[in-house]
């Protein structure tokens, strides 16, 4: 691991090891709500009109694009 990060010494790794150990439950609980927070987020961003109209207009220049680059 202080080889992928060289700037952390290995006190420090081995303490958040420790810190992770100690606290592993809230860790958990902590991770499960981050997620479903971000699920929750995204859900709410993906039924934004705007962001739906961006996307048909993606999808439409993509299929211009593929049509264009077919051989005749």
């Amino acid at each position: 691991m202080q080889d992928s990060f060289p700037s952390l010494s290995l006190c420090s790794i081995y303490g958040a090891i420790a810190f992770y150990l100690e606290h592993q439950v809230a860790i958990e609980a902590y991770l499960r709500r981050r997620e479903q927070e971000a699920i929750e987020l995204g859900r709410m961003i993906e039924g934004r009109p705007e962001i739906t109209a961006f996307r048909e207009r993606l999808r439409h220049r993509r299929a211009q694009l593929l049509s264009a680059s077919r051989p005749t």
